[in-house]
């Protein structure tokens, strides 16, 4: 165990915010590019979408010989394995994490954690982190929660006396790419604008389309697939995601055709019946 062994959880109160895929793709960078040894403790029940993707990745990586060969290939290039994951819950988060620590030579765990800040188990949990990061994104609901959710933990677990949190970061996550047309001036030498031909074609605007029913929102179900991308063109009838409901990849398919103007779910994010999913203009 090493002494340096920091612990850091994205945490927000705002489901959808993305905390779930920032939490993956923090803990993969570290540990498959940087070549830091991380693990994960998985305590957003009831879903556990870390450990469900997992779950899934073993069992395709099992099952599949083109998988097992592209996992093979992957891990030796590396010589890497892949990071624990630990399916827990706030109470239990730091005694697991305890309990891991002894069994490799980590820099970083990582806690992908609930928001609902009134939970005593939620609050020893976060006082337990040495860092906080609240995914915030640029809408008014998002960010009027999330800041006061950064608010009630500054206030009442930073800086307590059995609180070891170092520093909370509000992190700008699912960036619609939006242009804007700017003036910039210096001094007195006014700069000229972009021309208007340069601008992007707004993002963000056009007709939602909503999830039929209530599970987990999914732009592929399976590696072979091509996830679709803001600005991509799609016809009436293509499938453009999956809800994933009981097990079963529930096909989303475009009840009109036009371009990709805005993804509003995260990949593994639950969703609820009308949810927008995406638009397109």
């Amino acid at each position: 165990m090493k002494e340096k062994t920091k612990f850091v959880a994205f945490s927000t109160q705002k489901g959808g915010a993305g905390k779930t895929t920032l939490t993956v793709l923090a803990a993969s960078y570290l540990h498959y590019v940087k070549g830091f040894n991380v693990a994960v403790i998985d305590c957003d029940y009831p879903q556990h979408s870390i450990v469900e993707m997992r779950e899934r990745d073993l069992k395709l990586a099992l099952e599949d010989e083109h998988y097992k060969r592209l996992a093979y290939e992957q891990f030796t290039r590396l010589q890497k394995k892949a990071y624990p994951v630990v399916e827990s819950n706030t109470k239990e988060a730091l005694a697991d994490a305890d309990y891991l620590l002894p069994q490799g030579d980590f820099d970083y765990v990582f806690f992908d954690l609930p928001g609902t800040i009134n939970n005593e188990d939620l609050i020893h949990s976060l006082a337990g982190m040495d860092y906080l990061v609240a995914p915030i994104s640029a809408d008014r609901v998002v960010m009027e929660s999330t800041l006061n959710y950064a608010v009630v933990v500054k206030e009442h677990i930073m800086g307590r006396e059995k609180s070891r949190m170092k520093g909370l970061y509000m992190l700008w996550n699912m960036v619609d790419g939006q242009a804007y047309r700017v003036t910039v001036a210096y001094g007195d030498t006014e700069l000229p604008a972009a021309p208007a031909g340069a601008a992007a074609a707004p993002a963000g605007e056009g007709k939602e389309v909503l999830s039929p029913l209530e599970g987990k929102f999914f732009l592929v179900k399976g590696a072979q697939e091509t996830p679709l991308q803001v600005g991509d063109t799609v016809k009436e009838g293509d499938v453009i995601c999956y809800v994933e409901a009981m097990k079963t990849y529930n096909a989303i398919r475009a009840e009109f055709g036009g371009t990709v103007t805005a993804i509003c779910v995260n990949p593994g994010d639950a969703v609820s019946e009308d949810d927008v999913l995406m638009k397109i203009g």
